[in-house]
């Protein structure tokens, strides 16, 4: 009877969801829109499938209140007074020391723009280099974002058709990757994960999707894949498929790692950020690092924040560009990590996260993901507006740790609630009126640490 009733209710919510389906536009009219409803917009169909699963119990479960926010809901803030990052304040600084835990590896940036007229920073290792990781992916959406703003600077209508209208088509760049991604499959109102295969076919914002939300590999080194191509190509993008499979295997790898490198460094200069210390020029999976020729990566934590910030003013590239990388960063799928901090829960997060984990085989202790022994680096960048919809505290986080042997992924959401805290005490105190007086006759700091 058990194994009945199991089938039975697995067949019911099947057929919710695919009536559900069939009513798409009555649904999100009637679910008052959430960021999910930007599914026609950008034909990333795992939002369609996302959206009409919060009809059913496990659909509500996996997604907390800060995570329902409309399309139109998501806007940047153009009344930050000053463009540029304000200096380190040593008082900031010295009230966030010993939140920080007291062995191995922290380096932290925090940035508050609580009050947009009066921002503040403070940074702990701030310019200490690090491999990025998978945060070094959002590298890789500013570059596609400054290759598309090349091609089409005052036409914002041809971006928007590269974006939901170009096709890419899985293919050796994607193999030997364990990362899974949702498919939707409409037809049988299913929801799937699994990891890009061979053949698979989507378009770009559905592999910038993939990209950032589900941290994927395989669609990163399509990413990157694209770029080279539109730099060759230029006024004569987007070539068909036959061109740029012609294009690709003529190409010896260190001419189309140039390539790659030459975007990614323009990129970066443009936008105001110093390549020297935040790039992304290697591929994530095996296959494409055979063709395409990397040439490392590194980061720091200033720098990450300095990005998040010139993306929230729209200064990174344009406003387009800004606005369209800060939803991709939305936080739509479950939160992990940094973002699954329970204070984080009625907060729209916009986040991105990496890790690195080895294992030293000399030493008899056990070695786990996030827990290892040699190196165990867990990255985490993100803007916090809290509560969602009308944020009385707003700030953007810059993390990374490298302590051995302790779980990273629980170690950052336990930061993640101590940081909110702390940040929640200080906008209450930091943000009246004879402090603000105080603060702008204080002379400031000269040197970022």
């Amino acid at each position: 009877m058990r194994i009945l009733y199991k089938k039975l209710s697995n067949l019911v919510i099947l057929l919710i969801v695919w009536f559900a389906a069939t009513m798409t536009p009555l649904l999100a009219r009637s679910l008052d829109a959430y960021p999910l409803d930007e599914f026609e917009r950008t034909g990333i169909n795992r939002l369609e499938g996302y959206l009409l699963g919060l009809n059913t119990t496990s659909g509500r479960k996996n997604l907390v209140v800060g995570q329902l926010l409309s399309g139109a809901e998501i806007k940047l803030s153009d009344n930050i007074a000053p463009k540029a990052l304000p200096v380190n304040d040593s008082d900031f600084q010295a009230s966030l020391k010993p939140l920080l835990p007291p062995s191995g590896t922290t380096r932290i940036a925090i940035l508050d723009i609580t009050n947009p007229q009066e921002p503040a920073y403070a940074a702990i290792n701030g310019q200490q280099q690090f491999v990025p990781g998978s945060v070094g992916k959002i590298v890789l959406a500013l570059t596609f974002f400054d290759q598309l703003a090349q091609l089409y600077p005052f036409d914002l209508e041809k971006r928007k058709a590269v974006l939901k209208q170009r096709y890419l088509i899985a293919n050796s760049f994607t193999e030997n990757d364990s990362h899974v991604i949702p498919i939707w499959r409409r037809n049988i109102g299913i929801l799937s994960f699994q990891p890009i295969s061979r053949g698979d076919r989507a378009n770009i914002w559905s592999y910038l999707d993939w990209m950032l939300s589900a941290s994927s590999n395989a669609a990163a080194s399509m990413i990157a894949r694209e770029i080279v191509t539109i730099a060759k190509f230029r006024k004569e993008y987007p070539p068909d498929l036959s061109e740029q499979i012609r294009f690709i295997k003529s190409s010896s790898p260190s001419s189309l790692g140039r390539l790659l490198r030459e975007s990614v460094v323009s990129a970066l200069s443009k936008a105001g950020l110093d390549p020297k210390k935040l790039n992304q020029t290697s591929l994530f999976t095996s296959r494409a690092k055979q063709i395409v020729q990397g040439s490392g990566s590194t980061a720091n934590v200033h720098q990450l924040i300095t990005l998040m910030y010139k993306m929230e003013t729209g200064n990174l590239i344009d406003q387009f560009s800004s606005l369209a990388l800060k939803k991709l960063l939305y936080s739509t799928q479950k939160r992990i990590r940094y973002a699954s901090a329970d204070s984080l829960d009625r907060a729209a997060v916009y986040y991105k996260a990496g890790s690195l984990f080895s294992c030293n085989p000399q030493q008899l202790q056990p070695c786990h993901r996030y827990q290892g022994t040699k190196t165990n680096q867990m990255n985490s960048i993100a803007l916090i507006e809290d509560p969602a919809r009308a944020p009385r505290l707003r700030y953007i986080v810059a993390l990374s740790t490298d302590i051995l042997r302790q779980n990273s992924s629980v170690l950052h959401a336990q930061l993640a609630n101590v940081v909110h805290k702390f940040m929640k005490r200080r906008s209450v105190f930091s943000n009246h009126p004879r402090i603000l007086a105080l603060r702008r006759k204080a002379k400031p700091i000269e040197a970022y640490d």
